[in-house]
């Protein structure tokens, strides 16, 4: 059987899916600790994974004590062990951003413990990390995209017109392309525009807006889109 990369909350032990349940919870009055109520649900999903990889990698070691507190299994040598097997599935900056989201977990859960070594462990690996291929060669221009875009689109319109069936398809794709360069939102956020609730008709201009709990960054979005775009969208407030 293959072994677990991660263990989903449902299989951490007691002591630390309660932690985490508790800082998911609004903050009470002669509560302590630190809250994670306010973080989004993508990186939610990013630390549990992160920090799954973790008890996971304690687990197959045969380190793995569930009952002792998250911040007494944390040690240098453990760390620097688990990093080491990180490095060789995975590229550099994602052992760098997998042991930030550990951290983040354990402050979380342990915040009057000292991870300060536990940060500089982070920065460090930021330090070395590099891209493991170089994509500056196979860049466009947003210009030459943005221009495709409105060129699909207006193809579609006139193949619409001849009664292409693929014209609807054409004309998706270059409005995804043109949208994207004049508000580049994640590929998560894409797909889960609702027309009226994040792409909004504000007189002559369409906005795009997410909150801060629909983005990864916990940052409110904001854009707005051209009028030579604007006019191939349908009309809804």
């Amino acid at each position: 059987m293959t072994e677990r990369l991660s263990f989903p909350v449902n299989s951490w032990p007691d002591r630390d899916r309660q932690l985490w349940y508790d800082a998911r919870e609004p903050m009470r009055f002669g509560r302590l600790g630190r809250s994670a109520r306010r973080w989004s649900e993508p990186r939610c999903r990013i630390v549990c994974q992160s920090y799954g990889q973790w008890l996971a990698w304690l687990g197959h070691e045969g380190l793995l004590d569930a009952s002792a507190r998250p911040e007494d299994r944390v040690t240098r040598t453990r760390v620097e062990a688990f990093v080491y097997q990180l490095q060789e599935r995975v590229n550099p900056w994602s052992v760098a951003m997998m042991v930030q989201a550990m951290k983040q977990m354990l402050t979380v859960f342990a915040p009057d413990h000292d991870w300060q070594w536990l940060a500089s462990v982070v920065s460090n690996l930021k330090r070395v990390a590099r891209p493991v291929r170089d994509k500056r060669p196979h860049m466009v221009e947003p210009k030459m995209l943005y221009d495709l875009g409105l060129a699909l689109m207006a193809q579609a319109r006139i193949r619409a017109m001849d009664g292409e069936h693929h014209a609807a398809t054409m004309g998706r794709d270059g409005l995804i392309i043109a949208v994207l360069i004049c508000a580049p939102v994640r590929i998560r956020n894409l797909h889960r525009m609702v027309l009226g609730q994040h792409l909004r008709v504000n007189g002559e201009v369409y906005e795009i807006r997410f909150s801060a709990e629909e983005t990864k960054t916990s940052q409110p979005y904001e854009g707005e889109l051209p009028p030579n775009i604007a006019c191939s969208l349908p009309r809804s407030s």
